[in-house]
């Protein structure tokens, strides 16, 4: 029961911290929909998604 509540806990926690970067998230999304790329060339895709996970401290190599 208690292997429960935690799996619920961090649920809780992802939907909160989606919750706090929603317009930020929303704008990646709409940006990538406005500016199709090939697949295997999704150069700005990718150039928008390090950035916001750069801003949130991951390191992206």
């Amino acid at each position: 029961m208690l292997k429960n509540k935690s799996i619920t806990e961090k649920k809780r926690n992802i939907e909160e911290a989606v919750d706090r970067r929603d317009s930020e998230l929303r704008q990646l999304a709409l940006n990538i929909h406005a500016h199709p790329e090939l697949g295997y060339q999704e150069y700005k895709a990718s150039d928008w998604l390090s950035t916001l996970l750069e801003k949130e401290g991951f390191a992206v190599k």
